[in-house]
């Protein structure tokens, strides 16, 4: 299978850098000092067919330059058709017979695509721990029902098991081997360490229904068809259900992914904290501060996973931050959740948008004194985020906004501005 470039968007902020090195020139310091903002769903590269395709009984050919990845309407309506450009030969690593396609080029490469996700592990039950039975109404009868963690998939074991339901199984785990299991970043069962730089942000989204597992059926027809899926597993708040929907037994975590990766794999990067974190929860709205939760030096052992033992108001939106900045010396890591965000969508998200610039901006600014921006209040930081409180006739936030009439606008809440003296407020979040 072609593996777009990674779902996790790596940014190197170079604000940090020292402000002598001149523009354009390369990088030749210590990479220790750089940061690293880690975003779900940034980035992939689009594949674009290079042949002709004729799908059989689909009016979905592809022609040259076609998108492959990622073409969603072809990938749901001919996705076997689809398969043939997306699939490289196992043991040589070439095209299809039928169909070749080449990664684009472009910043639209990067920019217009459904980005694609990755498997935790060790995260839900195998068939040793559950003992379940699947009554299927499929011509084939009552097939043997095999089940299997993610982990079990990772390390082959999956494969080996269906030798005898899928004699295509045996090229997939020759697959696996060379191309994960022997390389030193994708392989699946050395987990990723924290990266050996001086700052860490993982920021992504949490609280959605999110596709975690599947049953599959042999369908007695050839490769790529042998295989049907029959249900689908989802994990959403707090617990397994099944598209047919009947309750899972497992493991499900406390909250669950952002629509597309599981929160088991998406939360590893809290596994590089320290010993000691210091959690806070946040409206995700601007707000004056009273519904802000906050534990300091909260226990965490190392590569487990850690949770806040705090409320949360029925229907407000929160981001919580975990933030740690003692256990290496120089160095920080924190990883932020915002409930209810969208894998796809979170890089439009204004709140991560304004989350990040305060953190950026306080890093760089020669006053600051703590090592995390302040959570304590947000106020208004654009014209954008003012508004008209009809409830009390002015201005809300009347700190930060004011009334300010300019030709064009045709109700209150667009004349509400930021007041002149708003940059002085920034010296709050220091």
């Amino acid at each position: 299978m072609r593996i777009p470039t990674p779902l996790f968007f790596f940014c190197f902020c170079s604000l940090l850098l020292s402000p002598t090195s001149p523009a354009g020139a390369e990088f030749d310091g210590d990479y220790s000092k750089l940061s690293g903002i880690i975003i779900p769903g940034f980035a992939s590269t689009q594949l674009r067919a290079w042949s002709i395709l004729d799908c059989p009984y689909s009016p979905l050919d592809f022609n040259p330059l076609d998108l492959v990845w990622l073409d969603t309407t072809k990938l749901l309506s001919a996705v076997n058709c689809w398969l043939k450009c997306m699939v490289l030969d196992p043991y040589n690593q070439t095209d299809h017979p039928e169909c070749k396609s080449r990664p684009d080029s472009g910043l639209s490469a990067i920019t217009e695509l459904d980005p694609g996700y990755i498997t935790g592990f060790d995260a839900y039950p195998s068939i040793t721990e559950i003992a379940q039975s699947n009554v299927s109404n499929m011509e084939c009868g009552l097939p043997t029902q095999l089940s299997f963690s993610a982990r079990e998939i990772s390390d082959g074991t999956f494969f080996k098991a269906i030798e005898d339901y899928d004699p295509d199984s045996k090229r997939v785990l020759y697959q696996l081997q060379k191309s994960y299991h022997e390389d030193p970043v994708l392989n699946p069962l050395t987990p990723w360490e924290r990266p050996p730089i001086r700052n860490v942000f993982c920021i992504y989204g949490t609280d959605l229904k999110t596709e975690v597992g599947y049953y599959f059926a042999p369908s007695g027809k050839p490769y790529p068809d042998n295989w049907i899926v029959t249900d689908v597993i989802y994990e959403i708040e707090g617990t397994l259900t099944s598209r047919s929907g009947n309750l899972i037994e497992g493991n499900p975590g406390v909250v669950s992914g952002d629509e597309t990766v599981p929160y088991h794999s998406l939360s590893w990067c809290k596994s590089w904290l320290g010993p000691k974190v210091n959690i806070t929860r946040a409206p995700q709205s601007e707000h004056d501060g009273s519904d802000v939760q906050v534990e300091l030096n909260v226990e965490h052992n190392h590569d487990e996973d850690i949770f806040p033992n705090m409320t949360r108001t029925p229907r407000v939106k929160y981001i919580t931050f975990y933030e740690d900045a003692a256990s290496i010396p120089g160095k920080r890591t924190a990883v932020w959740e915002l409930d209810k965000t969208n894998h796809r969508n979170i890089v439009r998200s204004p709140v991560l948008m304004r989350e990040l610039w305060l953190q950026l901006w306080h890093d760089i600014h020669p006053k600051a004194t703590s090592k995390f921006v302040t959570k304590a209040k947000r106020g208004p930081l654009r014209d954008d985020n003012c508004y008209w409180d009809y409830g009390k006739a002015r201005c809300a936030w009347p700190e930060y906004c004011e009334y300010r009439y300019v030709f064009g606008d045709v109700h209150l809440g667009q004349s509400c501005r930021l007041k002149n003296s708003s940059a002085k407020m920034l010296l709050n979040y220091l």
